[in-house]
């Protein structure tokens, strides 16, 4: 019990863990939490509070953010559906070694190719080659592989647009990376931008921006506006719904975040990450709300697959506090009665093979560095 009195030097509580819901279709901030109370003054409990709140923008609260891994690959698969390819075609997800200076990966704002500055063996979580597969089955098994063989046929640039038209950007304002890596999850957007940019599939395609203040109501009754909704399409319907229509697969037995669905009857959408055992991430969407949760490191590099809390593991611990929110929510009579998701239609649900190819030669060696694929398989972490 992390309420019980621990000593300060108890590792466990080097660990921070936020929770961000909006409302589907309206961007109103239901929930925000986190496990550190507020103190600015630094006379607080350093393992119970901070001045620093893990949800937002580095603008709105301090923190510069922390990977959130494998939900990153909702980007991938947008990009994936806005350019004609299906949710049930082959991808290739074993394990592929991409030569440094290799044209292995298109980049339009890169002259053409991103250019790799290392070699690179993107693994799997698994540690093996999980060969030829649905998109329908690499997303509910999260299969670095895949998702990096569909990247590879795409192009690096795009699928970092698409991002940035969901509203998705690093807490700390920076620009986000569009490094092969990228795609497994290296960027740092706060728990609140991941839970907006998945509401805005929920919402079919519509995004609207996170609003925290309804009124403000004075002293004396007066009432004053809160902020305006705004609201946009950034997505076509049939694209949002073959997205949610994938997503879907996570939260079901044999997903990755099937411990997370409450098996209430609501339909529900999701997708794990993990940023390199530091981190842990976990968005999941009904017709109504959206939540995401972080658990990871703010001080030290912890493996929190090495830390029990509980008898659960901390990189685990994201579907386990994601379930009774989730529970809470769907019963709600204010944001519960969630509907069913729109079935999606046409092309984006056709079968198509697509096979890995041998990345091209490496050129010889130019008098420029180029630059990396990023850092490792999507993970490595920052500091609030």
């Amino acid at each position: 019990d992390l309420t019980l009195r621990t000593p300060a030097d108890e590792k466990r509580f080097q660990l921070g863990s936020a929770v961000s819901t909006v409302q589907v279709g309206t961007g109103r901030i239901v929930i925000m939490a986190q496990n550190k109370g507020f103190d600015d003054t630094g006379e607080g409990d350093p393992a119970r509070t901070t001045a620093i709140n893990f949800n937002t923008d580095r603008e709105y609260g301090g923190s510069s953010g922390f990977p959130v891994g494998s939900t990153y690959k909702l980007f991938t698969l947008i990009d994936w559906l806005q350019h004609g390819h299906g949710i049930q075609d082959t991808v290739n997800g074993n394990i592929q070694t991409y030569p440094a200076r290799s044209k292995s990966f298109p980049a339009n704002c890169d002259g053409g190719y991103y250019p790799l500055r290392d070699t690179w063996t993107p693994r799997n979580d698994s540690g093996r080659s999980e060969g030829q597969m649905s998109v329908l089955s690499a997303t509910k098994g999260s299969v670095n592989a895949a998702f990096i063989n569909m990247a590879s046929q795409l192009d690096l640039c795009d699928i970092r647009d698409v991002a940035v038209s969901m509203g998705v950007h690093n807490a700390d304002n920076t620009k986000l990376s569009h490094a092969p890596a990228s795609i497994l999850g290296t960027n740092t957007p706060s728990p609140l931008t991941m839970a907006n940019a998945y509401a805005t599939v929920a919402s079919g395609g519509k995004l609207c921006q996170p609003i925290a203040v309804d009124k403000i109501v004075g002293p004396d009754g007066t009432t004053l506006p809160g902020q305006v909704q705004s609201c946009a399409q950034v997505l076509t319907p049939e694209v949002a719904a073959a997205a949610a229509y994938d997503l879907q697969g996570p939260m079901q037995p044999g997903g990755t975040g099937a411990i997370a669905n409450p098996r209430d009857g609501t339909a529900l959408f999701g997708k794990t990450g993990t940023a390199e055992a530091l981190h842990s991430y976990m968005v999941a969407s009904s017709t109504q709300t959206t939540t995401a949760v972080w658990i990871g490191n703010i001080e030290g590099d912890q493996n929190m697959r090495r830390i029990s809390i509980g008898g659960i593991l901390a990189s685990n611990l994201r579907t386990y506090l994601m379930k009774p929110i989730l529970a809470s929510l769907n019963a709600s009579a204010v944001y519960g009665a969630g509907g069913t998701f729109t079935e999606p239609t046409g092309t984006l649900l056709r079968s198509t093979t697509y096979r890995a190819q041998a990345p091209s030669p490496s050129p010889a060696p130019t008098t420029g560095p180029g630059n990396g694929p990023g850092n490792g398989n999507g993970g490595g972490h920052r500091k609030p």
